[in-house]
C-alpha cells in the first residue's frame, strides 16, 4: 500500500490535534472527576467493501477508497464528556466525520457522506497510568 504526501501530512496534522484528546484527572482520595474536551482533526479512513443496489439496475460491488476533507466546512470534529472514579469511569462520545469516495466506477459520477455521518458512542474507561484504556460501543 502506498501512502501519498498529502495523506502523511493529514496524519501528521491530525496527530498535532489529537495529542490531548481527553484526560482523565486522576483521582484525589477516590472523588468523583469530570472531565469535557472538544476536539478537531482528522480521520484515515481504511478501504471497505461497498455496494450499491438500484432497482433496475445490477448491483455495483468493489473496495471502496475515501478521503475525509477534515479541515473544508463542516469540519470533522469530535466532542466526549466523562466522569471517573477510583480509576474507573464512563464516557459519552460524539464524533463527526466526512468520506468522499476517491475510486469511482464509470456508472458512479459522484459518491460522498458529508453532512451527517455522525456516531455517538458509550465508553468504559479505566485510568491504568499513563495510558486510558477505552471500550466503547455506539
Amino acid at each position: 500500500m502506498k501512502i501519498k504526501t498529502d495523506e502523511i501530512k493529514k496524519l501528521a496534522i491530525a496527530a498535532i490535534f489529537l495529542t490531548g484528546f481527553f484526560h482523565c484527572d486522576q483521582d484525589i482520595f477516590g472523588q468523583r472527576s469530570w472531565a469535557f474536551n472538544f476536539s478537531l482533526g482528522d480521520a484515515y479512513c481504511f478501504r471497505m467493501p461497498l455496494v450499491v443496489e438500484q432497482e433496475g439496475y445490477e448491483k455495483i460491488e468493489f473496495t471502496a477508497h475515501y478521503h475525509t476533507e477534515a479541515f473544508q466546512l463542516p469540519v470533522y470534529y469530535s466532542w466526549k464528556i466523562g466522569t471517573s472514579k477510583n480509576r474507573k469511569g464512563w464516557e459519552l462520545e460524539l464524533t463527526h466525520l466526512k468520506l468522499y469516495l476517491t475510486n469511482n466506477p464509470p456508472e458512479i459520477q459522484y459518491f460522498s457522506v458529508s453532512h451527517g455521518y455522525n456516531y455517538l458512542t458509550i465508553n468504559r474507561i479505566w485510568v491504568t497510568d499513563p495510558v486510558i484504556i477505552r471500550l466503547g460501543a455506539g
